[in-house]
């Protein structure tokens, strides 16, 4: 089939996609599927692969994958990559494609080297990314947000919220689902700045978990755990926060049971609250020398008459406190002792009760279609595809006018009344960032639609910012 005719195709309005082309080219000799393979590389909704038999690992390999790398085929190399990992030259092939500039081959690399702590690598694949003039919406959702969790990665030489927050604003609008949970966290629970706010919260969860996010599901599970007062706000924390940097499920099904204990949980709780309202908590006094932990869980090792690392001077250490300065506050830290009854009020929230936490899936019950349907109308768009779409639509396809628009002002009425930070307000710990941007999101109609290029304006790997550098987890000094 010649090129002009192939041309003509596409400027005729054929979407170039797998199916269109096995309805309309009925010849997919060699020839024709090496100048389809090039038309690929510039029109993004083509995909000849299947059609032209790239689903056959030895004619993959042994046709197109010479051909396609001598002609620098850049996304063809990537799909090969992508088909079979375990071959011998997938890795080979990537890296090419990777050096061509093909933008999902450098997410792909910078996603690598973000897992495995190397920021400044990360940061230089995904600016170069950015360059690239034939971004797709996809791609530049996931470079968002990848970027925005190298910004808000606790350890990076390059933490900054101010940074970080809007990109994961940016990747949400995009579509990211990883994004959209990760801000579910931070509006929930108030962190690295970003405004405590439930309602929106949730509707991040929501998003996320509409987009195909099995973690987003099971945090919209904990939060209304948490709001029914079943499990303590502190432990939903710590659940949310273990899942809301991935999209992989974490949470297993959970239960500690405990022998009944004559514990004034609601008095320690409320102490509890009081000492985690505090930036920093003494947790061990040794000699002069002090450990203390901040709201993010990051860890410091000092001695009295001593500054340490993150500002933080350690004026004087007693038998079970410690007097520091914050910022130039003097502030007195108690040491925190944990009692057994700590310990049963922090696991068993109603005296005696089980902890029974289980990873809360979508099961397409009428309810909770009724649910998936509101937010999908929502935040997502009903034109587009999302997580029940098709396991709900005959329920909600028999719902007839008038009940529709009862359940729209229920549920609307359920979601305004959610204040910004009902539920949380009395348990959870305080943000972090009290002075970085704020996160109120935009309105999201219909997520995969093409959005202009983003104009970011980032650091650059020379200049990290570096006041910031603290590893999480781990005792520095």
């Amino acid at each position: 089939m010649p090129m002009k005719i192939l041309m003509g195709l596409v400027m005729g309005g054929w979407l170039l996609s797998s199916s269109a082309w096995a309805e309309n080219v009925r010849e997919t000799n060699e020839e024709t599927c090496q100048e389809l393979l090039q038309l690929a590389e510039t029109v993004p909704e083509t995909s000849p692969y299947d059609l032209c038999g790239f689903s056959d690992p030895d004619l993959a390999w042994n046709k197109w994958a010479p051909f396609s790398s001598k002609n620098k085929l850049r996304r063809a190399l990537f799909e090969l990559c992508q088909r079979y990992p375990a071959h011998e030259y997938a890795a080979l092939y990537c890296k090419k494609s990777e050096e061509l500039g093909y933008p999902p081959a450098l997410i792909k690399a910078g996603v690598g080297h973000l897992n495995a702590g190397r920021f400044s690598e990360a940061l230089e694949v995904f600016t170069t990314a950015l360059k690239d003039e034939g971004l797709t919406g996809a791609d530049e959702a996931a470079i968002s947000e990848n970027l925005g969790r190298l910004y808000t990665t606790q350890g990076s030489p390059y933490f900054n919220p101010r940074v970080g927050v809007p990109l994961l604003q940016k990747g949400a609008l995009l579509g990211s689902a990883v994004a959209n949970n990760i801000l579910g966290f931070l509006s929930t629970w108030g962190q690295l700045g970003v405004a405590q706010n439930t309602k929106e919260g949730l509707q991040y969860y929501w998003r996320a978990a509409l987009l195909g996010c099995p973690s987003g599901e099971e945090n919209i599970g904990l939060l209304h755990l948490v709001r029914q007062n079943r499990i303590p706000p502190q432990q939903g924390f710590r659940y949310m926060m273990q899942q809301s940097w991935t999209c992989e499920p974490l949470v297993r099904a959970v239960q500690e049971p405990g022998e009944k204990m004559d514990c004034d949980c609601q008095t320690l709780l409320e102490s509890e609250r009081v000492q985690q309202s505090q930036p920093y908590r003494l947790i061990q006094i040794e000699d002069q020398s002090v450990l203390l932990r901040d709201q993010m869980g990051n860890e410091f090792l000092g001695h009295a008459g001593e500054k340490l690392n993150n500002g933080v001077v350690v004026v004087e250490v007693g038998v079970d406190y410690a007097t520091v300065l914050v910022n130039g506050q003097r502030s007195f830290l108690q040491l925190v002792k944990e009692t057994p009854c700590q310990t049963y009020c922090a696991r068993f929230y109603q005296a005696g009760g089980i902890v029974d936490i289980k990873p809360y899936r979508f099961t397409f019950s009428a309810s909770e279609c009724e649910d998936i349907y509101f937010y999908a109308a929502h935040l997502i768009g009903l034109e587009h595809d999302f997580v029940g779409k098709k396991e709900c639509a005959r329920i909600m396809g028999e719902m007839d006018s008038a009940s529709r628009l009862l359940l729209e002002e229920r549920k609307q009425e359920e979601l305004d009344a959610l204040a910004p930070s009902e539920t949380v307000s009395n348990e959870t710990p305080k943000k972090a960032e009290a002075s970085a941007a704020s996160s109120t999101p935009q309105a999201v109609s219909g997520v995969q639609q093409p959005v202009k290029k983003a104009q970011f304006a980032l650091p650059t790997p020379d200049e990290p910012d570096k006041k910031r550098g603290v590893r999480s987890r781990r005792r520095t000094k």
